[in-house]
């Protein structure tokens, strides 16, 4: 799981979990909607795409909403830009009072903070495994981490 973000009376948080098939996806959203550090939670936004060899390979792609309209497809595009698949690709949104949809109270800034926390999560995977200056999202690559800015930027 990746940082949480707040926003104006909530927050939200990216998730990302390997899947091969539909039921993974179940098992997952089931374990995250389960565990009590997720039990406010008011919407799971969510984005797939895995393998399927039923009439040959190809990549089927899957994508939720909740509640928050949009949201959905906006994390498959972010699997789309970097090139990734077999990866399950959730943001979950707090609020502090009651379950409204999400444009209705942040507009599409909603989309610019679960798409922000979903490339952030994904940079920060990449460059964990030692990945970080390959493929995927151009955008994402050439602005530097915060936290990697300032520990180039630190005095020795």
């Amino acid at each position: 799981s990746g940082l949480k973000r707040d926003l104006r009376g909530g927050a939200v948080q990216a998730h990302v979990c390997v899947v091969s098939c539909h039921s993974d996806v179940v098992h997952v959203l089931d374990a995250f909607k389960q565990a009590a550090n997720f039990n406010s939670v008011v919407s799971w936004s969510y984005a797939y795409r895995i393998m399927e060899s039923t009439c040959g390979p190809q990549i089927s792609e899957v994508c939720e909403d909740d509640i928050d309209e949009g949201c959905g497809e906006k994390l498959l595009t972010v699997l789309q830009r970097f090139a990734l698949q077999g990866l399950l690709l959730v943001v979950s949104r707090w609020q502090e009072y009651g379950a409204t949809p999400g444009l209705e109270l942040y507009g599409t800034s909603l989309y610019v903070a679960m798409v922000e926390r979903a490339k952030d999560l994904i940079t920060n995977l990449k460059q964990a495994v030692g990945l970080g200056g390959l493929g995927g999202d151009p955008s994402a690559q050439q602005q530097p981490h915060p936290a990697a800015a300032a520990a180039t930027s630190a005095p020795s």
